[in-house]
């Protein structure tokens, strides 16, 4: 049969997190018991081990303009944005990422950002609960920065209202077709 590591990547592969992180928990459950446990750190290495194991990008402690991510993981399209907690529930963990916006610093990346929230259990030594966010971002409310001028996504969305393509729009109002998208989406 196949390894727990060739398990966990095909359940990445076939996009079912869901079911990698119930592999990683029961795995972790074999690891023998050692000292000196009781400290995140220690779980935020192992769980960089075996994600390096699935063939996948991973990096500890990337630096965002608000606090640093404990893990990314780049794998199959997807960044996946880790926050462990030791002794502290998934949804903290979570209610980090969205407080820091820890996203933001990966939105230039053109990958769809999926925010993971991991609880482990220092005395079973495992995963105790975990939480995961992978709505994509049109299923998000987008939120206006305040810096953007409501002059200018009135005058973007009355011009694309009369049927004007985003290219037409972009070279009047001085912006990138992106940019033009991006306003169109504000509230």
């Amino acid at each position: 049969g196949l390894t727990a590591i060739a398990k966990m990547n095909r359940a990445l592969r076939h996009d079912d997190l869901d079911g990698m992180l119930r592999l990683l928990q029961q795995y972790l459950l074999t690891i023998p018991q050692c000292d000196n446990t009781d400290y995140e750190g220690h779980y935020q290495q192992v769980l960089y081990i075996i994600l390096s194991l699935l063939g996948t990008y991973v990096d500890v402690e990337v630096r965002t303009a608000t606090g640093r991510v404990d893990m990314v993981m780049r794998a199959y399209g997807k960044l996946y944005l880790f926050e462990l907690k030791l002794g502290r529930s998934a949804q903290t963990a979570m209610e980090q990422i969205s407080l820091k916006d820890y996203p933001a610093r990966f939105a230039l990346s053109g990958l769809p950002v999926v925010k993971v929230g991991i609880s482990f259990d220092a005395e079973r030594r495992t995963i105790s609960d975990w939480k995961i966010d992978n709505r994509k971002p049109e299923e998000a409310k987008p939120q206006q920065p305040e810096a953007v001028d409501q002059r200018l996504v009135n005058a973007a969305k009355g011009m694309l209202s009369r049927g004007m393509d985003v290219a037409t729009v972009a070279s009047l109002l001085g912006l990138s077709e992106e940019e033009v998208q991006d306003l169109s989406t504000f509230t």
